[in-house]
């Protein structure tokens, strides 16, 4: 799950989180871990499982999210050993219900960081991270009001390629996206802000949950598509670019109440597993003649991993 080197946290029901710097496991503890599998640290972080990680590289901080409904900030500089546990610079208490995701926000000052959390309510958050000079103390506040649109647990938070808008998706069955415009930070209430796009699942929209979204990069497709998997074992694509287009340029100050203004086509289905499609991601190689080779690589609760190219707007295994 992890992408570039933030360190994404995977979702689990064991005990046992591994960084080699990327995570594989959720519990209460933290297992570092290096790539020779020397056992570096191991910490007590949580009354309740750790159910997301983010690494945040330039501030040498690890984020932590629980269902004892905490976020936790640990430090990342200190010494490595099996007897010294990280040590614990900040928690931050105002979520109500399990933190399930994370995403970091791109770009960021040397020493800021931006990065929004998502839980089990639905509720998806901004925090400013400032951390002078690599030290001990670290300041975290709520950046803006919290974005609306879902009711229930965020199973995954996405920046698209600019860093203008945040996608999310949740076990309530639908896709948001949320422009990350002035006007959207400088609105004061939740209740004044509302999606500009929204994907609901197309066959079973109350009982469908969306577990994983991955965007697709231009070796794939000239136009932006999004890939969604979810409960139902299938794998969707959907054509963003109109929308995306529309949603953006009319989500304007006066118009961010009246509520979400587009919708994605679906332009392509593919029955992915024989279980929930719980990851997404694209593997892209060099090959001959300086071409690019690219793939989707889906991950699933049938305890499978399997490969995909597309044709065109179509998935093909």
């Amino acid at each position: 799950m992890g992408q570039d080197d933030q360190g994404v946290g995977r979702r689990g029901e064991r005990s046992t989180v591994t960084i080699t710097p990327l995570v594989d496991r959720v519990s209460p503890s933290f297992f570092i871990i290096q790539q020779s599998g020397d056992l570096l640290s191991t910490t007590t972080g949580h009354i309740d499982f750790i159910k997301s990680l983010l690494v945040i590289p330039h501030l040498q901080l690890l984020v932590s999210g629980s269902s004892d409904k905490t976020i936790s900030l640990w430090s990342l500089t200190s010494a490595h050993t099996p007897s010294t546990p990280l040590t614990r610079l900040h928690v931050l208490k105002s979520h109500t219900r399990p933190v399930d995701s994370f995403v970091l926000f791109k770009p960021f000052r040397a020493d800021h960081a931006s990065f929004f959390s998502g839980d089990s309510m639905g509720v998806i958050r901004r925090w400013e991270v400032v951390r002078s000079g690599g030290g001990d103390t670290v300041e975290v506040k709520q950046q803006g009001p919290d974005l609306p649109g879902h009711h229930t647990s965020i199973t995954r938070l996405l920046l698209d390629g600019d860093n203008t808008g945040l996608y999310s998706c949740s076990m309530d069955s639908q896709i948001l996206y949320h422009p990350l415009s002035e006007s959207v930070a400088s609105s004061s209430t939740t209740t004044d802000l509302k999606p500009a796009l929204t994907i609901p699942h197309p066959l079973y929209p109350e009982t469908t949950a969306i577990r994983s979204i991955l965007l697709l990069p231009t070796t794939f497709h000239p136009q932006p598509l999004l890939l969604a998997g979810s409960s139902d074992e299938d794998i969707r694509a959907y054509d963003i670019s109109t929308t995306l287009e529309t949603a953006s340029r009319s989500y304007t100050a006066q118009q961010i109440k009246s509520g979400p203004t587009g919708r994605s086509k679906e332009v392509s289905r593919v029955q992915g597993h024989w279980a929930d499609v719980i990851d997404l991601d694209v593997w892209v190689k060099d090959v001959e003649g300086g071409k690019k080779e690219a793939w989707v690589v889906s991950a699933s609760l049938d305890e499978t991993l399997r490969r995909w190219s597309m044709a065109g707007e179509s998935i093909v295994r």
